[in-house]
């Protein structure tokens, strides 16, 4: 794994991955696509800014590319991505808030995932969500 750590910061070759204020935030860079690969080198990145604890993470995807199906499915597996407490996504494309929705109603994560058109409601609801578990 290839990555780049200064100021509690982990930056992957598709995504800045910090530890802020009792939650991960994490910019996925412009115009990438993840693979299953990246996803896999993702998670360790998270573990290790996280010290394996639990945490909700904010993901802006608004430069997202795309993702892979096999990156979809295996961030989807309960036995993969133990470190997420809540979830919460802003994504300004209709096609990633849609495929996103469609994505969750399937396969149904264990922790609450939630959608959002700005990363200012996103952040509401993880500070909600921390005061409320």
């Amino acid at each position: 794994m290839k990555t780049n750590i200064e100021n509690n910061t982990i930056i992957t070759r598709t995504e800045k991955i910090s530890l802020e204020n009792n939650y991960i935030q994490i910019q996925i860079l412009p115009d990438v696509e993840i693979t299953l690969e990246d996803i896999k080198e993702n998670e360790k990145a998270i573990l290790k800014i996280s010290h394996e604890k639990k945490y909700p993470i904010l993901v802006d995807a608004t430069m997202l590319r795309n993702i892979t199906k096999e990156a979809r499915f295996y961030s989807s597996d309960e036995n993969n991505f133990t470190m997420i407490k809540a979830l919460a996504v802003v994504a300004k494309s209709i096609f990633i808030q849609t495929l996103g929705n469609f994505f969750i109603g399937i396969n149904k994560p264990n922790y609450p995932i939630k959608i959002f058109n700005s990363k200012e409601e996103a952040l509401i609801w993880i500070k909600d969500y921390n005061e409320l578990s």
